[in-house]
C-alpha cells in the first residue's frame, strides 16, 4: 500500500459520522492541528502550490520525459465555469496536501452530477497519519452538500492507495491504460507510408 493515504479502520466515530457542513464560504473544517478548506485557484497559486506540484510530478509521473507544464488558463476556465474544486490540507497554515476535483453532469447520464479527481497529493512528511483520510472526508462532505452523486478517484498503478478507498466505500469501476504513440516505431512507419487521401481520411476529410 502506498503511504500517500492511510488506513482508516481506527477512525474516531465522530469523524466517520460528521454532519454535512452548510454550503457557502467559508467552507472550513478543523480536525486536530490540520485545517481542511475549499479554496480558489488564485489562493492556492498565491500560496505556492507549484512547489507541491513539482514534488508530486517527480514522485508519481509515469512518463518522466514529458515535462510538467500546467495549463493554468484551462484550470481558470474550469473554475470560472463552476466545474473546478480545490480542497486543501494545511498544518499551521502551510499547505501540505491538495485534491483537485472536476464536477459536471455526466455526458451519459445527464441527470447525475458527478466528480472526477484530477490530482491528489499529500506531502511525504505528513503521510502515515490521518491527514489524507480527513482531507478525503472533508471533500466528500462538500461534494455531497452540493448534490454530487458519484466521485471517481484516479490511482497510479505504481502508487496504489486503493486499499484505503475500498475501505471507505469506493468500488473498482474502471481500469486506465496508456500507450505512447510517439514510441511506436511500426505505427510511425505506417503513417509515413500513407498517401494524401488516406491522411485526409484520418483527419476527418471526405
Amino acid at each position: 500500500m502506498d503511504p500517500t493515504l492511510m488506513d482508516p479502520r481506527a477512525a474516531p466515530a465522530s469523524i466517520l459520522r460528521s454532519p454535512i457542513e452548510p454550503p457557502g464560504p467559508p467552507l472550513v473544517r478543523r480536525m486536530k492541528s490540520a485545517t481542511y478548506t475549499r479554496e480558489s485557484l488564485a489562493q492556492v497559486r498565491a500560496d505556492g502550490i507549484e512547489q507541491l506540484l513539482e514534488l508530486h510530478y517527480r514522485e508519481i509521473a509515469h512518463f518522466q520525459d514529458i515535462a510538467l507544464d500546467v495549463d493554468w488558463e484551462k484550470y481558470e476556465r474550469a473554475e470560472a465555469s463552476g466545474h473546478l474544486r480545490a480542497f486543501i490540507a494545511r498544518v499551521d497554515g502551510r499547505m501540505v496536501g491538495y485534491m483537485a476535483i472536476l464536477v459536471d453532469h455526466n455526458g451519459h447520464y445527464r441527470g447525475s452530477l458527478q466528480a472526477v479527481q484530477d490530482v491528489l497529493f499529500i506531502e511525504p512528511r505528513w503521510r502515515g497519519g490521518w491527514l489524507a483520510y480527513r482531507l478525503l472526508h472533508f471533500a466528500h462532505l462538500a461534494l455531497l452538500a452540493e448534490g454530487v452523486q458519484v466521485v471517481y478517484q484516479h490511482i497510479k498503478a505504481q502508487h496504489d492507495h486503493s486499499r484505503l478507498l475500498l475501505k471507505i466505500g469506493y468500488e473498482l469501476v474502471d481500469l486506465i491504460l496508456a500507450k505512447r504513440l510517439d514510441r511506436d516505431v511500426a505505427l510511425a512507419k505506417h503513417l509515413s507510408r500513407m498517401g494524401s487521401a488516406e491522411r485526409s481520411a484520418l483527419e476527418g476529410g471526405a
